[in-house]
């Protein structure tokens, strides 16, 4: 796990603060001085209409690949686009499961269903029952839990796995065709063939429209490398990698007995970035070349995950699972970090930091691994 990062950045001019906050999903306790959180959180329209303007402008990125034909320009219109995607669903749609969108539950079962017909997912309702069970104690890190049948059944990772082949089965899977294809099924089961007939009969009524659309503007092309391809193998790969980071395995004894302990110790956040070290003995072009790396590394690696796979709020996804019904989660940064600073009031254990994608999911599967005995007989 990397060293705290987050107070050594603020060595930086503070107008870099703001886009570091997002960039890594951690607020530091200068910025959060600076920030009123008693002041009413953005409207969760905000983030309604960033997701939706992240895919319009990834869609519109890849489009012009057909104009200039720069491979550069569909790579970062497909990062773009599952961006967009991947936030109507990790956080919208999931928000909309908990009555957090709208105030009326009309309106969020509305949202709740047109993204998963556009997506291509689960059909809301049965997300909304299955997922509010994912929040019980009783039920999280066990068959009965979505994230850890997928780890299981899709990835192939058992809790006597060790590390190194887990990390294995993951990678397999990202670039194998026939994962992809089984994913894809799986969606498409639980979506537009679902036990849900009304929600199953509007999919399938949607999707047969669109096509249409496209065969009679003679668009099939431009659609699907521009739609399609990030729909389904980058919402995919997006999705996997997420699902990997997500939770945390507590200690065998409270694993057993899934007490208040338990909700505290089985999430942590996925902050993104590495420590800024500039020794003050160095020279001035020594300390410049040093910030301009840390800036490359930043802008590069720790923005693609941040783009591709840890979107909206799930750096702080512990937050989430912490208070579940709060109504700050719009700026879920600051909102967690004042919650730290208070000692997270309520619960056995305070937030546990975790930076670093790769760091975060190898502590995941070593924890996973040492919870082989309390899986041994289940």
């Amino acid at each position: 796990m990397l060293k705290e990062p987050r107070e050594t950045m603020e060595q930086l001019p503070s107008v870099f603060q703001p886009f570091l906050t997002w960039l890594t999903g951690a607020a530091s306790k200068a910025e959060l001085l600076r920030v009123d959180i008693n002041k009413k959180p953005p409207s969760p329209i905000y983030h309604v209409v960033l997701a939706f303007l992240k895919c319009m402008i990834g869609v519109v990125i890849s489009y012009t690949y057909f104009y200039y034909e720069y491979y550069i320009l569909l790579i970062i219109g497909w990062i773009i686009t599952v961006s967009g995607m991947r936030k109507l669903q990790v956080v919208i749609y999931h928000n909309c499961a908990h009555g957090m969108i709208f105030n009326d539950e009309k309106n969020n079962k509305i949202l709740g269903w047109f993204i998963s017909i556009v997506l291509l997912i689960k059909n809301y309702d049965q997300y909304k029952v299955e997922h509010l069970a994912h929040h019980s104690s009783r039920k999280l890190l066990t068959r009965d839990d979505d994230t850890l049948v997928f780890l299981m059944d899709h990835l192939g990772i058992n809790s006597k796995d060790s590390v190194k082949d887990m990390w294995r089965k993951l990678l397999i899977t990202i670039f194998s065709p026939i994962a992809h294809i089984r994913f894809l099924l799986g969606r498409l089961n639980t979506g537009m063939f679902s036990t849900n007939i009304s929600f199953s009969l509007t999919c399938i009524l949607f999707w047969s429209l669109l096509v249409l659309i496209v065969f009679f503007f003679n668009i099939e092309e431009i659609f699907v490398i521009v739609w399609m391809v990030p729909l389904i193998i980058g919402y995919q790969i997006s999705a996997t990698l997420r699902l990997v980071a997500e939770h945390r395995w507590p200690p065998v004894d409270i694993l057993q007995k899934r007490e208040r302990a338990f909700i505290s110790l089985s999430t942590s956040s996925v902050f993104l970035g590495r420590e800024l070290k500039v020794n003050p003995e160095f020279s001035l072009l020594s300390r410049y070349i040093k910030i301009l790396l840390w800036w490359g590394e930043m802008l590069s690696i720790h923005l693609f995950f941040r783009l591709f796979v840890l979107v909206g709020d799930t750096p702080c996804h512990d937050y989430h699972h912490r208070r579940p019904t709060a109504k700050d989660w719009t700026r879920y940064a600051y909102a967690r970090k004042a919650d730290q600073e208070k000692g997270c009031v309520g619960h056995t254990h305070n937030y546990l930091d975790s930076w670093g994608y790769i760091e975060t999911v190898n502590s995941n599967f070593k924890s996973f691994s040492e919870a082989a005995p309390y899986y041994q007989h289940r």
